[in-house]
């Protein structure tokens, strides 16, 4: 949320990360099990109405409007991906690792 620049920049290269990643299609059912998306309920997550420093274009407010929960849950996902993508230009040997699961003994496993 804002923190894996400010991290490299300032730690690298004793800084390494740890990138947990699962289906967007597993994320976003369940965020949905739990009634989350950007900009709702006050939550504390990226939002294009309210974050300045959003990386992709973001919808303008009516049409952010009329998307539905699961589809500002993608945008979402897409917008953490796009940041991270980001990080790697600007730090192409920053140390990390990978971790793929769709569920609980995947995730356990990789660990």
């Amino acid at each position: 949320m804002g923190l894996m620049q400010p991290l490299a920049t300032a730690l690298a290269p004793q800084v390494s990360f740890v990138r947990i990643i699962r289906s967007r299609y597993d994320t976003v059912r369940s965020f949905l099990a739990e009634s989350k998306a950007p900009c709702e309920d006050g939550r504390y997550s990226l939002c294009p109405t309210t974050h300045p420093d959003i990386v992709l274009s973001p919808p303008d407010a009516r049409a952010w409007a009329r998307l539905s929960m699961a589809q500002r849950n993608l945008w979402f996902i897409d917008e953490v991906e796009a940041r991270w993508q980001h990080l790697l230009l600007r730090h192409p040997r920053l140390p990390h690792l990978t971790v793929r699961w769709c569920d609980a003994a995947q995730l356990q496993d990789a660990w």
